[in-house]
C-alpha cells in the first residue's frame, strides 16, 4: 500500500487518513494553495520579505518546506503551526508551503537541496547531520543516549553550539528540536536479545553509523528511505524495522508486521532547518519571527509527541500487534564495544565519556 503524495495533503491508496480531515483543513488555512505553484526554492522569487514595493504594498514570500514524515505525525503538524505562527509573526510578509510524505524526495534530497539553496526548508532529523557534520553524530547513536533529559543536556551544551556551527558551513542552519521521542523495533518474528535477532533483514534510515553499530549486533542492516517503509516490509525485502511508535502507526505497520519490540535503542531529536544564507537575506525583524515561530512551534511539537505516544501504541495494538519487552541491557552491552570505536575513529571533537557525562 504505498502512498502518493501531493501539495494539497495527504492521501494513501486504497486508504482514508484517520487524521486526514483535519490536516487538510489546517493545510489549506496555511498553505495558500495559489503559493504552492511555481518553482521550488524561490517563493516569491527575489521578493524580499519585508520590503515594501512600489505603491507602498508590502512584498511577500512564501518558504517552501519538505519532509519526510506522514502528514498526520505530530512533527508535520508543528510543522503547519509553524507556517501559522510565522504568518501572523511577520502580519504575513512571509508564510509557508509545506509538502510532507516525501513528496519532494527522501530526507538526503532536501538536506541537499537545502544546502544547495533550492529548496528553503526542511523538518527532518539525522540524515543531515551524519551527511554534513558526522562527527557529532553521537547523540542520535543507538543505544548511546539514556533518555530525553540527557538528549537535552547536549542541546543546551557549548558541544551543541560547534555542532550548529558546523552545520552552517553548509548552509544548512538549526532553528530548534522537536523531541520525536523514542524509537523501538518492530518484527514478524519475536526476540527478546541481539542473538535471536541475527540474520535478519533489518530497515534502517540510510545512515552509515547506525547501520554500523546494528552490524556489530549481529543483524542485517538494510537502509530503506522512508517513504518506501511500508512497502519493503510488505514485499519482504526486510523482514523488520524500526522508528518510533507515530512511524509504526501512521505507515500502518500492523498489515505487515506482527510485533513491537521496545528497545529504546534512541531517544530521537527533529529539527526545523532553513538555508543559512536564505536566513541571514531577511530583515533583523523577520529572522526574529523565524526564531520565535519555530521555538513555539517546537515545544507544542514536543507536546503533542508526548501525548500521542499512548494512542498510536494503542492503535498498533488494537490492529494486531503484540507488544514485547526485550532484554534491553542486551541490546546495550553488545552496542558498547562498537560505540567507543565510533568515537576513536569518527566522533573526535569529544570522547564517549563527556558525552555520558551530561546524563550526570
Amino acid at each position: 500500500m504505498k502512498r502518493s503524495t501531493s501539495t494539497h495533503g495527504s492521501t494513501r491508496t486504497g486508504r482514508l487518513p484517520r487524521r486526514g480531515t483535519a490536516m487538510a483543513a489546517a493545510f489549506a488555512t496555511m498553505v495558500g494553495m495559489a503559493g504552492c505553484a511555481g518553482e521550488i526554492g524561490g517563493g516569491s522569487g527575489d521578493d524580499e520579505g519585508g520590503a515594501t514595493g512600489e505603491g507602498g504594498e508590502q512584498e511577500t514570500r512564501a518558504l517552501d518546506m519538505a519532509s519526510v514524515y506522514d502528514a498526520e505525525a505530530p512533527q508535520s503538524q508543528a510543522a503547519v503551526e509553524f507556517g501559522s505562527l510565522l504568518e501572523e509573526c511577520t502580519d504575513g510578509a512571509l508564510t509557508v508551503n509545506f509538502y510532507p510524505n516525501g513528496s519532494l524526495g527522501t530526507e538526503n534530497d532536501n538536506f541537499d537541496q537545502v544546502s544547495s539553496g533550492e529548496l528553503d526548508m526542511t523538518l527532518a532529523g539525522a540524515v543531515g547531520p551524519n551527511m554534513f557534520a558526522p562527527e557529532y553524530m553521537f547523540y542520535q547513536a543507538p543505544f548511546m543516549m539514556q533518555d530525553q533529559e540527557h538528549v537535552q543536556a547536549f542541546i543546551d551544551s557549548e558541544l551543541h553550539d560547534e555542532f550548529v556551527g558546523a552545520m552552517d558551513e553548509h548552509n544548512v542552519h538549526l532553528l530548534s528540536h522537536i523531541h520525536r521521542g523514542v524509537r523501538h523495533s518492530t518484527s514478524n518474528q519475536a526476540f527478546t536479545t541481539p542473538d535471536e535477532l541475527a540474520g535478519t533483514a533489518f530497515r534502517l534510515p540510510e545512515i552509515p553509523v547506525w547501520v554500523t553499530i546494528w552490524s556489530q549486533l549481529g543483524i542485517e542492516a538494510t537502509p530503506v528511505a522512508l517513504p518506501e517503509l511500508y512497502s519493503a516490509l510488505q514485499t519482504g525485502v526486510v523482514g523488520a524495522s524500526e522508528g518510533p511508535y507515530e512511524q509504526f502507526a501512521t505507515f500502518s505497520l500492523n498489515e505487515v508486521q506482527d510485533y513491537v519490540v521496545n528497545t529504546g535503542h534512541v531517544v530521537e531529536v527533529v529539527q526545523f532547518w532553513i538555508g543559512l544564507e536564505l536566513y541571514e537575506s531577511l530583515p533583523q525583524d523577520q529572522r526574529d519571527c523565524v526564531d520565535q515561530a519555530s521555538a513555539e512551534a517546537a515545544e507544542i511539537g514536543t507536546q503533542m509527541v508526548a501525548e500521542a505516544n499512548d494512542q498510536f501504541l494503542q492503535e498498533l495494538k488494537d490492529g494486531g500487534m503484540e507488544v514485547i519487552e526485550p532484554d534491553r541491557e542486551a541490546f546495550v552491552e553488545a552496542a558498547r564495544e562498537p560505540l567507543e570505536q565510533l568515537f576513536e575513529d569518527e566522533w573526535t571533537v569529544t570522547t564517549y565519556d563527556e558525552v555520558m557525562s551530561l546524563a550526570d
